[in-house]
């Protein structure tokens, strides 16, 4: 009995994988991957510039999101002065 329990479970798990890797296909070939360089010949330094362009988006961002904390905060203590 426990190994019939154990074959159907075994199919219900290969069926399974089946429906998986049609539904989330994965390949390890980088070169048809959706995040793939468009142009290949492009070397590491791009990658860094590319890298370093993201840091720079990401601390400015977060600087003006700061400045506009710090502005609220100011606003909301001078309320409280008034009251």
């Amino acid at each position: 009995m426990s190994k019939l329990i154990f074959r159907i479970r075994e199919f219900a798990w290969w069926f399974v994988s089946e429906l998986e890797n049609m539904l989330y296909p994965y390949s390890d070939s980088y070169d048809n991957h959706i995040y793939a360089p468009l142009y290949p010949e492009v070397d590491g330094i791009s990658e860094l510039r590319d890298q370093l362009t993201a840091a720079f988006e990401k601390i400015d961002r977060l600087q003006s999101e700061m400045i506009y904390v710090q502005k609220a905060l100011r606003e909301q203590t001078d309320v409280s002065k008034f009251e």
